[in-house]
């Protein structure tokens, strides 16, 4: 009887709760972000230079290493483009002492994962590892460095693989703009503008004497930096790294120095990169934006925000929701060490694509207008993403590299948000004035030109420029 009188009890005040009127039309206001606390990026130096930046985090046992390497495409010879990537995808198959079957092996056997990459201004080795693993894991790193092994066979591998997954680029509408853009934007020649994975001739131009001559070049402790994320402290970490690595020495620190790209004021010049009978269009706006240590960044990151940052960004809205367009709009800014890039892109019918050139120009020209409402939106989205930046090891070990790498404040991460907190809607308006330039952009159009050229002509924003695939990319494989 005593839990039939409870029941009818909770069913009465459910009951009375559910009755109260609830004001529908006003939406439910946020609670107040509670602040983010980073614990201290601790830092010190090896007895061969090589410096350690040390993130320590005990909430699980695992542990996230990343050594970074001024060693990516931009550092490849003129003629001998892709030898960065193709040494970072040959150095860690195997070592001097195990052959790539062995290599594979002991790898699976501890369980841990330790890969190698290449980008356009770095190279890189990641390992990930438990902590109860991280002595013998520990010990294939210093493996790979003090022992690398480029046997000939491997290297003619490699080549040819890599001439393969080039020629899918031929057909691929998406990374033929994405090289074509890079192209136009700082011009072939220039480190940011060839393909960071070289060509036919380039690779065929590279010897095994290039692999060594780059490997015993950049490889080196004092052209590299460690960053250590995951469950270990600073005295256990040293006592860990410097047995095994304090015989791997040498080298000297390449600074990243990108030249001034080639011409690259265009009046609205338009690009057409023709893909014979393609169904749909690759659209990409382009022009040169700031670098990583800007003193706009914040200001930039904001107005992107708004522009088209998220899904509920203006493009976005303006060519999925509104119109009708495309699945999707966005764009972004690419912060390398100097002459950065804003882009803008979607993947549109090609019966629309002169519709959605001008949907797109109509967006970047109202960014001179940002409502306050739009602000405070996309500085809460920010501060309230900003944590996602450390919700893994290896993401949090990104954001510190990028910060040694370019020279930016010790307390860049620590000042965030607060940073963003600081701006006005002033600095937002000005960010876009400067950076956002329609009458400067390049347009490119990658798609049917049978389809789309008359379109373009209807904008009256210029004439065209026609590219095939073999200007942007060179002689198929």
């Amino acid at each position: 009887m005593r839990n039939l009188y409870v029941l009818l009890f909770l069913l009465w005040t459910g009951k009375s709760v559910l009755a109260q009127e609830v004001d529908r039309s006003v939406p439910p206001v946020p609670g107040k972000a509670e602040a983010l606390k980073l614990p201290e990026v601790k830092s010190f130096t090896l007895s061969n230079g090589l410096r350690i930046f040390l993130l320590e985090n005990n909430a699980l046992p695992l542990i996230q290493f990343q050594l970074m390497f001024n060693a990516g495409s931009v550092f490849d010879p003129a003629d001998k483009s892709g030898l960065s990537n193709l040494v970072f995808d040959l150095v860690d198959d195997q070592t001097a002492d195990r052959a790539p079957e062995a290599w594979a092996d002991a790898l699976d056997y501890l369980g841990v994962e330790l890969e190698s990459f290449s980008r356009a201004e770095q190279g890189g080795i990641r390992l990930f590892t438990p902590l109860s693993r991280v002595e013998p894991a520990l010990d294939l790193l210093a493996a790979m460095l003090l022992r690398p092994d480029f046997p000939e066979g491997a290297i003619a591998q490699k080549k040819q693989s890599q001439l393969l997954r080039l020629t899918q680029e031929y057909s691929n509408a998406r990374l033929l703009a994405a090289q074509a853009m890079r192209t136009l934007l700082y011009g072939k020649d220039h480190p940011l503008g060839k393909r960071f994975a070289g060509s036919k001739k380039s690779l065929e131009a590279i010897s095994r004497t290039d692999v060594l001559e780059f490997a015993d070049t950049f490889i080196r402790p004092q052209n590299a930096y460690l960053v250590v994320a995951g469950a270990i402290g600073e005295a256990d970490l040293q006592a860990l790294l410097e047995p095994r690595l304090q015989n791997w020495t040498g080298g000297q620190w390449h600074a990243l120095a990108i030249p001034p790209p080639a011409d690259t004021v265009h009046y609205k010049r338009l690009y057409i990169l023709d893909v014979p009978e393609k169904q749909q269009t690759e659209l990409r706006f382009i022009q040169l934006g700031p670098g990583a240590a800007t003193e706009d960044y914040f200001a930039v990151q904001v107005m992107n925000t708004i522009l088209g940052g998220t899904f509920a960004s203006r493009l976005n809205l303006s060519l999925r929701e509104k119109k009708g367009l495309a699945y999707g709009a966005a764009s972004g800014f690419y912060f390398p060490s100097a002459y950065g890039y804003f882009v803008a892109q979607a993947n549109v019918k090609g019966d629309v694509t002169g519709v959605a050139i001008r949907a797109f120009l109509e967006e970047f020209e109202g960014m001179s207008a940002v409502s306050t409402d739009e602000f405070e939106r996309a500085l809460s989205f920010l501060t309230n993403s900003f944590p996602k930046k450390f919700e893994s090891l290896q993401s949090s070990a990104e954001e510190i590299s990028r910060i040694v790498c370019y020279g930016l404040p010790h307390d860049f991460l620590c000042t965030y948000n607060a940073s963003l907190q600081q701006l006005q809607l002033e600095d937002i308006k000005s960010a876009a004035a400067r950076y956002i330039l329609p009458q400067q952009m390049i347009v490119l159009a990658v798609g049917d030109r049978a389809t789309i050229e008359a379109q373009l002509r209807e904008l009256n924003l210029g004439p065209a420029a026609v590219l095939e695939v073999w200007d942007v990319l060179g002689d198929q494989p």
